[in-house]
This record gives structure tokens, sequence and C-alpha cells, in this order.
């Protein structure tokens, strides 16, 4: 008897269940349809999201990063700039360039010549004498170079030959008596007119006229040398005692 008020309550329950679920499936979707308040809040649509993966691009293999090419190494080379601006130059420019003719140079050898001497017979011949004349010591004065000035130049050299130093205003040298011979004085002249250096290259004899004439070269004012109408450095040759004729080397 109670085996089976136990299989009854057994099958009437599998019946229940079974009935309860085709209820369930059946009128579920047309209650939720006749009552939308009863259905199930959807999740919103930034909570859902969507990754997809190619099968590619997870299988590719990142390449290598290129490596930086070695630095180029360049020798220094010095050149002149002259050769690089004229090949900058234009036809035009170039065609006008060889227009320009440089002036012709030239040298000219100017000396200061001494004072006219008379000619034999129109003066009285010195009486006669048995005193001995002292006799000059060979090369004492004409080895002396001025050295007293801080650009002293030792060397006789000519920059400008184009138009050579001229003697704007001779200074004065007084002398009792002309001498045996002239002293010659080589007169290094800078580009601003002011003497640089003086030098005997022929003695009179006397030290004591030789001096004079290195202070009288030293205080006579000069032109200037220029070379293309540029003033540069020059030489001139003076010969003292002065006369109306000036020159240079």
């Amino acid at each position: 008897m109670r085996s089976k008020v136990r299989r009854l309550a057994l099958i009437g329950g599998l019946i229940f269940v079974a009935v309860s679920a085709a209820l369930h499936f059946t009128l579920g979707s047309a209650v939720a349809t006749y009552f939308p308040a009863w259905r199930a809040a959807a999740p919103p649509d930034q909570a859902i999201s969507i990754i997809s993966i190619s099968r590619n691009v997870r299988e590719e293999r990142q390449r290598p990063p290129t490596p930086a090419p070695s630095p180029k190494i360049v020798t220094r080379v010095s050149s002149h700039l002259a050769p690089l601006r004229y090949r900058e130059l234009t036809s035009f420019e170039k065609a006008q360039l060889a227009l320009i003719r440089a002036p012709a140079r030239r040298k000219a050898d100017l000396y200061v010549t001494g004072p006219k001497r008379t000619k034999p017979g129109t003066q009285d011949a010195p009486g006669a004498s048995n005193a001995v004349e002292p006799t000059p010591t060979p090369g004492s004065a004409g080895a002396k170079v001025d050295t007293g000035g801080p650009n002293d130049v030792t060397v006789a050299s000519v920059w400008g030959d184009d138009n050579p130093p001229r003697v704007l205003q001779a200074a004065p040298l007084t002398l009792a008596t002309p001498p045996a011979r002239p002293v010659r004085i080589a007169v290094d002249v800078g580009p601003d007119g002011n003497v640089i250096n003086v030098r005997i290259i022929q003695s009179s004899g006397d030290a004591d006229l030789d001096q004079q004439a290195l202070d009288a070269a030293r205080k006579t004012v000069f032109a200037p040398a220029t070379a293309n109408g540029i003033p540069v450095h020059g030489s001139i040759v003076l010969e003292f005692p002065p006369s109306s004729s000036t020159g240079s080397t």
C-alpha cells in the first residue's frame, strides 16, 4: 500500500515538473511580450565589447628595427676661397672681370745728387802744406745702421714700384764746407709716410756728417709709395748735401 502511494507521488511530481517547464517555455515569451515591465533589463552598450583578433596579425612576427647607418667620415681639405668664389660668378660677371686690365708696372731709379762742383781753375788752389791729412777708417761709417726705432728694418727692399716715395719737405742740413763725397742714405717709408728705417749705403768719410745726414733723413717728410693706387711700403735713396733732384729705388 505504501509503495503504491510513493510511486503515485513520484509520478505526480514528475508530471508537475514537466508541465511547469512546458508552461514556462511556451508562456514565458508571451508574458514578456504583453507585460514589458516584467522583462529583464538589457545590459548597457558600453558593457559589451566585441574583440576580433585576426590570425595573421597574431602570427605575424615583429621585424627587428633597422640599424642606423654608420656616420660618413669626410676628410677636411684646405682650399682657397678665391677659386670657389670664381665658380659662383655668372657668365656676365666673368666677362666684366675679363675687361679689367692691371696698370703697367714700372721701375725707376732716382737719386739725390749733390751741388754742382766748380770747374778746375775757377778758384784758387789751396796752399801747399806739409801736414799729413787724416785717413778715414774704411768701412767704419758705411756699416752704421739706425736701430733707434721700434720699427727698424735692416733689409733694403722695395715694396711699391708703380709710384715710389716722394720727398715733400726735405730737412735742412747746414754744412760749413762741402764734403769730399756725398753721403748716400737709404730710407724705408711706410704706407703712412712715416720713416721706419734709415741706413748709410755710402759714407762721406766724416762720422759727424754721416750722423747729421741720418738725422736729416729721419726729419724729412715723404709721400708714401703706391701700388695700383694703394699706399704701400717703399724705399728711397737720398744724397747729402741735398740738391733740387730727388729719387727712389
